[in-house]
Order: structure tokens, then C-alpha cells, then sequence
């Protein structure tokens, strides 16, 4: 057990390692700048990051019928949630991602007889735009029903007749509520933020952490404290430790970053559960970076591993995008690396709202990850 002295000599070296790689400008850059803008930029190229679950989906029409069946198919829309923007050209549609076009003599023509349609189009063919199609449908089969009663009750077609059709209450009523829970795989936002909070901690760790070592190991430092009344067992500890600290510096600020608009991540519901899992892959990168610290030759070649280990396992691990919407294959890949275990468990918490329970073989495969790293960067440590 390790003594008040021993104890002592890891906290001065711990203040003085942090104390260092804080310094560098370039360090605070990828710690707090180039994250937030990874964030951003690749949530918003994914599918779903513009969906703001408190504002209405915009469906910008330019019609040009202005008919009762044209009027009756623009009120159904309103209804199933749409808010909706009228335009008076056609250059002015294709500014939205959602837009239709009502053609002239619609309601005339399909009043006579005649087989009419509507021009729907997207700005993006994803899962949305295929709901979006399915609830315009809807919309055309209840314009086709109001007309169905209003001819059949013998009264003259109107925008009023057919509103007044909308608003009887309706003798069959169909109530439809979840089955169970409804598990959405994350994307836009809630999958770009925790993905790229794991993947520059390793970055940041790897990178800064293996280079200050291969800086210390250049110019003396190491061997000074090898002369120095400390042990071998006290230097891994503190380089360890100051590198957890620069981790849950990071982290801590990507969660408050990541719960301000626009990304609005709510961290609350499994808070205490989601800093475990933070802190435990924190330890784990930590000691993964003073390994990698000690088998660098160069600070080059301590640069060069980390950016393409960590971009190769943020990769792999599901950081730059769901791991759920790859093949099998890739699932049981990501599930032999840390960065696969850390998302497995931030989805299943944050997405899933799973338990704590859920997360259980992760937390262990990150301490087991951990203890080996450590173990192995206690052995290969070198002072020379």
C-alpha cells in the first residue's frame, strides 16, 4: 500500500504533467474548439439532425388551383402537424425540403372526372421524406372521403361543404398507443455529440499524452526523476492520472457544450450512469496513452499513431455513425474495441433509455481494458 510520502509525490507530479499539457495552444484546440465544429458539421450532414422534436416539420406549397379540393387536401396536411408555408413561385418552393404544387384546374378537373395528381418533392430521400409521403396519402384519401359524402348527400361542392364534413364527429374512431418500447437508433445530433466526445478524448489522450512523454524522454526529464526519490510505480501512476484529469476536463466540457442549442442533448435521465461510463473509458485512454507514450521513438510517430489509431477506432467503435445500421460483421467488430463498448453504452442509455444494468459488459470490458493497458504501460515504461 502505498505510503502519505508515495502519495504525495503522484499529486505533484499529477499538478505538474497537467499543468504542462494545458500549456500547449494546440492541445486546448482539439480539447474545446475542433470538437464542438466535428459536432456541428457532421450532425447536421446526417438524416434527422434538423428534427426538433418541439418544432413543427414545414411543408411550403405553391397552389395553384386555389379549388375546394385543393383548399380541403391543404387543411388535412395542416392537421396531421405540418406547419404550413404558402409560396407564390416556384422558385421560392425549392428553397424548402419539403414542397408541393398544386396544378391548375384541379379541383375543376377532378371534379369532371378527370385522373389528377400532385407533385410531391424532397430535398432529401431519407426515412422521413417516405413518412412524409405516406401522411400526404393520407391527406388525399381523406379529401377523397369528405367529397365521397358531400356527393353522396347530394350537396354542391364547396370549401365550406367540405369543411363542414371535417368537422362532424366521427362515428368509428381508431385509438393507436406503443406496443412496448420503441427503441430509435440515434442519428443527427444525438448520435454526432457522444460520437465525437469518445473519439477526440482518444484522440486528445493518444495524441498529447503519448507526445509529452516522448518530449520528457528527449530532453532529460525522465531520467532526472529516475535519480529522483521516486518510484517507477508513482511516475506511471501520476502520468495516468494527469491524463484522466485532461480526459474528464474534455469531457466534462462536450457535455455542457452538448446540452446548449443547437445540439440540446439531455444528459439527465442516466446522468450518474453516463459520467461511470465517461470516467471508466477516460481511465482506460489514459492508460492506453502513456503505452503508446512509452514505445514512441519520435514525437512524429507518437502524433501519427494516435490521429490514425483514433480515427481508425472512432471509426470501427460506431462514433462516426451508428453502429446499429451496419452488418453483423461490423456489430461484433465494434464489440472488441473500447470506442464500441463506450457507444454501445452511451446509446443504450442516452437513446434507448436503458438502465444502468444494460451497461454492465461494457464497464467491465473498459475496466478490464484499463487494468491490461496499465499493466502493460507499467512494464514497457522507460525513462531513456
Amino acid at each position: 500500500m502505498a505510503s502519505r510520502s508515495s502519495w504525495a509525490n503522484i499529486r505533484v507530479m499529477t499538478r505538474f504533467d497537467l499543468q504542462f499539457m494545458l500549456r500547449s495552444r494546440e492541445t486546448l484546440m482539439w480539447m474545446f474548439l475542433m470538437p464542438v465544429l466535428f459536432m456541428f458539421l457532421i450532425g447536421k450532414a446526417m438524416p434527422g439532425s434538423s428534427m426538433d422534436p418541439d418544432q413543427e416539420p414545414t411543408f411550403a406549397i405553391l397552389d395553384l388551383d386555389h379549388g375546394p379540393l385543393a383548399e380541403t387536401f391543404v387543411r388535412h396536411l395542416d392537421d396531421l402537424g405540418y406547419a404550413i408555408v404558402r409560396v407564390d413561385a416556384e422558385s421560392t418552393l425549392t428553397r424548402y425540403a419539403r414542397r408541393l404544387e398544386n396544378p391548375p384546374g384541379l379541383s375543376q378537373r377532378a371534379l369532371a372526372g378527370e385522373v389528377q395528381s400532385v407533385e410531391l418533392g424532397f430535398k432529401n430521400l431519407n426515412t422521413r421524406a417516405n413518412l412524409d409521403r405516406v401522411r400526404v396519402n393520407r391527406a388525399l384519401f381523406q379529401t377523397l372521403g369528405d367529397l365521397a359524402v358531400v356527393a353522396t348527400e347530394g350537396d354542391s361542392v364547396s370549401t365550406a361543404s367540405l369543411r363542414s364534413i371535417g368537422e362532424r364527429p366521427r362515428a368509428v374512431t381508431l385509438e393507436a398507443k406503443p406496443a412496448g418500447r420503441r427503441l430509435e437508433i440515434p442519428t443527427g445530433f444525438s448520435q454526432s455529440v457522444p460520437g465525437i466526445l469518445v473519439m477526440f478524448v482518444l484522440m486528445v489522450s493518444l495524441t498529447t499524452g503519448g507526445v509529452v512523454l516522448v518530449i520528457e524522454r528527449e530532453e532529460g526529464l525522465l531520467r532526472r526523476l529516475a535519480s529522483a526519490p521516486v518510484t517507477r510505480r508513482e511516475i506511471v501512476i501520476a502520468k495516468t492520472t494527469s491524463r484522466v484529469l485532461l480526459g474528464l476536463i474534455q469531457t466534462g466540457f462536450a457535455m455542457l457544450v452538448g446540452s446548449l442549442p443547437p445540439f440540446r442533448i439531455q444528459w439527465g435521465g442516466q446522468l450518474p450512469a453516463v459520467l461511470l461510463l465517461l470516467a471508466i473509458y477516460t481511465l482506460s485512454t489514459a492508460s492506453l496513452s502513456v503505452l503508446l507514450g512509452s514505445f514512441a521513438r519520435s514525437r512524429g510517430q507518437a502524433v501519427g499513431t494516435g490521429v490514425l489509431g483514433a480515427n481508425l477506432l472512432a471509426a470501427l467503435g460506431g462514433c462516426w455513425w451508428p453502429i446499429e445500421v451496419t452488418g453483423p460483421v461490423m456489430q461484433k467488430l465494434a464489440w472488441c474495441l473500447p470506442t464500441g463498448w463506450v457507444m454501445y453504452g452511451l446509446h443504450r442509455l442516452l437513446s434507448f433509455g436503458d438502465s444502468i444494468a444494460s451497461i454492465v459488459p461494457s464497464l467491465l470490458l473498459l475496466v478490464a481494458s484499463a487494468i491490461v493497458f496499465g499493466w502493460l504501460a507499467g512494464r514497457s515504461f522507460r525513462f531513456q
